[in-house]
């Protein structure tokens, strides 16, 4: 009798833990979008919401995971705005270039706890492309500007913290927050507030 009372008791005792087994080695998928407000010769559309993307996570350990996010921004044209031109000059025959941002991090997350609502910290290196493509106007009525596609690169690490939040076994909201800083020149020049839903692969 004490042998099947102590059967039953490691029975309810596994049954009632059933996250304490294993919660590591698996993947996440997301996807996300938000604001993402950086330096340099392109301009934001606008800073509430002007990107889309997808993040992939790896979770080594209950508390320590390594992502690849990637977001696609979009960017305003004008080119008076692209290269302040004043607006007194007048501007003819005006081709406008095709515009945007990619911005791709790849890095680590260490979850400060994991329950349902999970905070963290992140560390990711990151690159910036730059695309203005070709454009063209007449300036002054006689003044032909001309110039060829072609992408400018910048290099960040970017510092951030993060919340996660359980929906259901296979779904998650994520919101995260970042500042970009310049490998480069080592000023801070970007930031982004990104959230999205995470699904357990």
């Amino acid at each position: 009798m004490r042998k099947i009372i102590l059967v039953l008791f490691l029975l309810s005792f596994t049954s009632a833990y059933p996250q304490s087994k294993d919660t590591s080695d698996y993947f996440t998928l997301g996807i996300i979008g938000g604001s993402y407000i950086g330096e340099g010769q392109l301009y934001e559309v606008n800073n509430f919401f002007n990107s889309l993307g997808m993040e992939l996570e790896y979770f080594k350990t209950d508390n320590l995971s390594f992502f690849a996010k990637g977001l696609f921004e979009f960017t305003g044209n004008d080119v008076k705005k692209l290269y302040d031109i004043p607006d007194e000059i007048i501007l003819t025959e005006v081709m406008n270039p095709e515009t945007y941002r990619i911005i791709v991090n790849f890095g680590a997350r260490y979850y400060l706890r994991k329950k349902n609502v999970n905070p963290y910290i992140q560390f990711s290196l990151c690159q910036e492309s730059n695309y203005i493509g070709s454009l063209s106007y007449v300036q002054d009525g006689w003044n032909l500007w001309q110039k060829k596609p072609g992408y400018e690169y910048n290099y960040y690490a970017a510092f951030g913290i993060g919340l996660n939040v359980k929906l259901s076994g296979k779904m998650l909201f994520d919101f995260q927050y970042d500042i970009y800083r310049d490998l480069q020149g080592n000023k801070f020049k970007a930031f982004s507030a990104i959230g999205g839903f995470k699904f357990v692969l």
